[in-house]
């Protein structure tokens, strides 16, 4: 589990471990009420030392996901009833989907007052994470009566326990409450059979059922499973509590012809395993860079000064690490710059290449190519970032040999970018490279002024076209997850 002081601040609050005092008083003034004792103000005023082992019971009940004395009615006062280690469990599993790249959203079925989703939206917010939803699909009226058979037995509604029925307005609350109501969050509210066809996801990255029934599984699973991304997440929460949940799990795979995936425990009653098959290679949601706020700030602006033989280069140090990696690992037959600007980092890609016994050409294209810059080995062309495909066709680029290594630096808009994506995807052939420069204009809040700027077009290119492009995680990562200028951007033809 990752290691945050926010989420485990986070998690004790949605828990009420930091106010177990209070509810034990609650619990002590009830019974007084009830004439079951006499009030003792020395007793409710230092209740934890005086009910010391009624303290250390609630603690217990409250860390495994169980109410005090197995009474429902001892609800509390808790934002979430699955206790720590279901809590703690959920927080790998988000681990899991964020480490492996899983593309999706996040999405839980019953919700209660909301805690377990809430914990999501504060991991998406710890992470910067700001291109996944958190789905919270409940009736928000309590547990539906079933009628079905292995339901039967069970009477959930909230005319038997209205404390399971939690409305909309209060879950709102409890989420503004913590500052985390915002645009990704969006609520699911009716019975599952009529709402969750209406899913406002096509790819779920971690689904959470927590629904209690046979029916209210099932019809979660009919409607939702196909949505869930191969190695995605699906969490169990009244697996080893409910059995009509896992004869409902068990019976939807043996409908599907095909056995239930191995199961993992969090604790005596939820379980998750993932879903078969490869994720998708390409897509990783997060397009935050590891460049920390204060230091980007000075980096930038030695980035935006640095200058390679007298020239302005406009290279972050680190990319020009990764570049000369790749390029020792490729050995490109061609190297096509898109933005030439001053010429400095066609002079760098050069000399680097000859460095390395290469005679590959280096190709630069820019509206305005710069004047002054002779140099056999590079050839500045004239062209538009729209109008790719027309200025390889004229320059005869299309049967420049390969492999190629393609590095986009010119507009930085939303649309410039879309349209060497979709131009190049068709231009580059499998095995070639292809760098889209600057992402980090996010980071630098510097989006707003590029229309979304590279980010925003390759998260709607990799959407409509997955396959294209394969991400190499190795070098975005390489000196820590997106150090680089181009997060997300250092991409395979496939």
């Amino acid at each position: 589990m990752s290691v945050s002081p926010y989420l485990d601040l986070l998690k004790r609050c949605l828990l009420n471990e930091i106010y177990l005092d209070d509810e034990l008083r609650l619990l002590y003034l009830r019974r007084c009420l009830a004439g079951e004792e006499a009030f003792d103000f020395a007793v409710y005023h230092n209740i934890r030392t005086a009910r010391a082992e009624e303290y250390a019971k609630l603690c217990n009940a409250r860390a495994i996901g169980q109410f005090y004395d197995r009474n429902i009615h001892n609800a509390g006062f808790s934002h979430t009833m699955i206790g720590r280690q279901r809590l703690d469990g959920l927080h790998d599993c988000l681990d899991v989907i964020l480490a492996e790249g899983i593309p999706g959203d996040l999405m839980e079925c019953g919700v209660w007052r909301g805690g377990a989703c809430v914990l999501m939206a504060g991991f998406l917010k710890d992470h910067g994470i700001t291109d996944r939803k958190v789905i919270l699909a409940d009736s928000f009226d309590g547990v539906p009566p079933s009628s079905m058979q292995p339901d039967a037995h069970l009477r959930l509604d909230k005319s038997v326990f209205p404390e399971l029925a939690v409305s909309l307005e209060e879950v709102k609350t409890n989420f503004e409450l913590y500052g985390l109501l915002s645009h990704q969050v969006h609520f699911l509210k009716g019975w599952f059979k009529e709402t969750l066809q209406k899913t406002p996801s096509a790819h779920l990255a971690l689904l959470r059922l927590d629904g209690d029934l046979y029916e209210s599984t099932m019809d979660a699973l009919i409607a939702l499973y196909d949505r869930v991304s191969p190695g995605g997440v699906v969490i169990i929460d009244d697996w080893g509590v409910l059995p009509p949940c896992r004869q409902a799990v068990e019976d939807y795979f043996a409908g599907r012809d095909e056995v239930v995936p191995e199961v993992q425990a969090m604790d005596w009653s939820g379980v998750w395993f993932k879903k078969p098959g490869k994720p998708a290679n390409v897509e990783r949601r997060s397009y935050q860079t590891a460049f920390p706020a204060p230091f980007l700030k000075g980096y930038q602006a030695g980035t935006l000064g640095y200058t390679y033989r007298g020239v302005p280069c406009l290279k972050s140090p680190i990319d020009l690490a990764l570049y000369a990696k790749a390029i020792w690992e490729l050995k490109p037959a061609t190297l096509i710059e898109i933005g030439s600007k001053a010429g400095g980092s066609a002079l760098w890609f050069a000399d680097l290449l000859q460095s390395y016994g290469l005679e590959t050409p280096v190709y630069s294209i820019d509206l305005q190519p710069p004047q002054g810059l002779d140099d056999p080995r590079i050839r500045f062309l004239t062209g538009d970032v729209n109008a790719l495909a027309a200025v390889f066709s004229e320059q005869g680029l299309i049967e420049a040999p390969r492999p190629w290594l393609v590095t986009e630096d010119s507009a930085h808009t939303h649309q410039a970018c879309r349209a060497a994506l979709a131009q190049l995807a068709e231009l580059m052939q499998t095995g070639d490279l292809l760098v889209m420069e600057d992402g980090v204009l996010d980071d630098l809040g510097l989006s707003e002024r590029y229309d979304g700027g590279p980010n925003r077009a390759l998260q709607a290119f990799f959407s409509e076209h997955p396959d294209v492009f394969r991400v190499d995680r190795a070098l975005c990562d390489l000196f820590g997850r997106n150090a680089t200028y181009a997060p997300n951007a250092w991409l395979w033809k496939s």
